[in-house]
């Protein structure tokens, strides 16, 4: 996965296609014969990746840690590969990365060779596929290589594949090499790009062809340059691997949302199907699989979707669970509408807990389980509603995207809700009594979550709808003293370990209210934020958090690192439709605030 941090913006070589203009879902060819790559890939199954894992190196500790756990997760075990078979995965990326761990000549250390190959032994005790990856060596040094075969760089690519190929040379087809990892270049366009990736896949084939046992025909998996899809419309990689004249060849690209910056890390866009700059999430998904389609469905090579995810997913309610349960839902059905993609998702321990093996969100878990063969159903908005003392007694209307389903019922904890008193069900939405609702707040009088409802379907995983008791007006307390800085009080970590942590933190009285985004607007009235590339709202997670356990807006570190002394002004966004402001002026490392009346 490519570093979030370093902002790296696409250049969207295949949005030019109109959305409007998009082919059906459905690219399944009747009587269609496929090739020795798509068969394979169709093996596959859903995939995972072993994210942070071999991949992950030391390089603030000067390599004192030179192991699979150098960036926070624990050693790989048996039992880990077996529960990963057991939830539904048929194969397993196992990214590998080299730098910190060779010698002068390009050796790679023995010992970490070793425990790696015990890993992909793991992998394959428990019958996974096996895709052998070198990962991160591409943005360490290989991204600085002139295209010269002479260079230095190209000297060391082809010693350690030389050495990786010789090393499982005698494991069966189950086990596939991937050339490099989203492999770019510091210098040169995108002609000089493609050429180099040219050459390095060149120096790939060929070493890995004549290394002996079982290589001469092993499936090997090429990247587009950057494993960037929005490179497929240069025709580079499906060109080249026609050109291969070789079977046992493979297409790999990644996908993260990237078209919409703004939802995949939550940068105000927190809605699937919510329009911004005249396209959804959903939409660009779909433009996306095109893309794939035409370069490399429609010409019989296999594909796999080596990474996909949010950027999002390391941050705790930086997005709504039900808009990501749509675009995992989403993500896989399309996968499955086309023939020879393999999906593999990025897990980096953010996912599926390491020392547990359980998923990190357990809403998430079951959408990643049921999207492998089935399609989920949902409401078409959010799966959080607000109700006031002045609305409690009203009906609520819930619509529904079915996606061929049926409702099977709704339950408040084990309790079945009964249609016809507690709701009623026509034509695809869900009516929830007023009376019921005004009944579920109980005479407490606090606001908060007042009921989770859960949505049974005949297929799919289960929709929740969480009823929220709310009142009419959030506030912001004054601060004022110095920034803080990472203390140990609270940080959150991007999936490379970049930490962002609070340096301003703001009491706060929610009334049972969540935030949906802030704008922040400098005293000329200019957006001011680290984003300003994704959206004109600050990043959700990244650059502010809403901790409503502890009442407290947190302003980041991230935020302020990319903000001038200056007073400005947070328009702040409540998901019921409510908003407030708040004003804050920093000078050097000083800091006051107080709510806008």
């Amino acid at each position: 996965m490519r570093k979030i941090t370093a902002k790296i913006l696409s250049v969207l070589l295949c949005t030019a296609m109109a959305i409007a203009a998009l082919p059906s879902m459905s690219a399944k060819a009747e009587g269609h014969t496929k090739t020795k790559s798509q068969q394979y890939v169709e093996n596959l199954g859903t995939g995972i990746n072993l994210g942070n894992t071999f991949d992950a190196f030391d390089r603030i500790n000067n390599s004192e840690i030179d192991d699979e756990t150098a960036w926070g997760n624990p050693v790989v075990t048996q039992e880990y590969m077996n529960d990963i078979k057991a939830k539904g995965y048929d194969s397993i990326r196992m990214p590998f990365t080299a730098f910190t761990r060779t010698d002068g000549d390009y050796n790679i250390t023995k010992a970490y060779l070793d425990r790696y190959e015990t890993a992909v032994n793991y992998a394959r005790n428990a019958g996974l596929y096996v895709m052998i990856n070198l990962h991160h060596d591409s943005s360490e040094w290989l991204n600085k290589w002139d295209g010269n075969e002479s260079s230095a760089e190209y000297s060391r690519f082809c010693a350690l594949w030389k050495q990786l190929a010789d090393r499982f040379k005698n494991y069966d087809d189950k086990v596939m090499f991937e050339s490099i990892n989203e492999v770019y270049f510091l210098e040169g366009d995108d002609n000089a790009m493609n050429e180099r990736v040219r050459k390095l896949g060149d120096a790939f084939y060929d070493i890995v062809r004549n290394s002996g046992g079982s290589n001469a025909e092993r499936m090997l998996v090429f990247p587009t340059t950057a494993t960037n899809h929005n490179f497929i419309y240069s025709n580079f990689l499906a060109d080249y691997l026609k050109g291969l004249n070789d079977p046992n060849v493979i297409a790999t690209v990644h996908y993260y949302s990237t078209e919409l910056y703004a939802f995949t890390i939550n940068s105000g866009v927190s809605m699937f199907d919510e329009t911004y700059n005249g396209t959804t999430a959903r939409q660009t998904v779909d433009v996306f699989y095109n893309c794939v389609k035409k370069a490399f469905v429609d010409n019989g090579i296999g594909v796999i979707i080596g990474e996909y995810g949010l950027f999002n997913m390391g941050y705790k309610n930086a997005l709504e669970d039900g808009e990501v349960v749509k675009f995992i839902d989403y993500m896989n059905y399309r996968a499955r509408e086309l023939d020879g993609i393999s999906l593999m998702l990025w897990e980096c321990g953010n996912i599926i807990d390491r020392n547990t093996y359980e998923y990190t969100n357990p809403v998430w878990g079951a959408a990643f389980t049921a999207a492998m063969t089935e399609r989920c159903s949902y409401a078409a908005g959010l799966d959080e509603l607000f109700v006031t003392d002045e609305n409690i007694n009203n009906n609520i209307e819930i619509p529904l995207i079915l996606n061929g389903n049926t409702l099977r019922g709704i339950y408040n904890g084990e309790q079945k809700l009964t249609e016809g008193a507690d709701y009623t069900y026509a034509n695809g939405t869900v009516t929830l009594n007023g009376t019921y609702v005004s009944g579920l707040s109980g005479s407490s009088g606090k606001y908060g979550e007042i009921a989770k409802l859960r949505f049974e379907f005949s297929a799919g995983c289960d929709w929740y709808e969480t009823i929220h008791y709310v009142g009419n007006t959030p506030s912001l307390g004054n601060v004022a003293g110095n920034l803080r800085t990472d203390d140990g009080y609270m940080s959150y970590y991007d999936t490379d370990g970049t930490a962002t942590y609070p340096v301003v933190i703001i009491p706060a009285d929610y009334q049972g209210k969540k935030v949906r985004r802030i704008t922040s607007f400098d005293s000329n009235n200019n957006v001011e934020h680290a984003n300003s590339w994704a959206s004109i709202y600050l990043q959700a997670g990244g650059e502010f958090i809403a901790n409503y356990a502890n009442n407290e807006l947190l302003l980041m570190n991230w935020y302020n690192d990319a903000v001038a002394d200056d007073t400005y002004r947070l328009a702040i966004e409540f998901y019921d439709g409510t908003s407030m402001e708040y004003s804050f002026t920093k000078q050097g490392n000083h800091i006051t605030g107080s709510q806008l009346q």
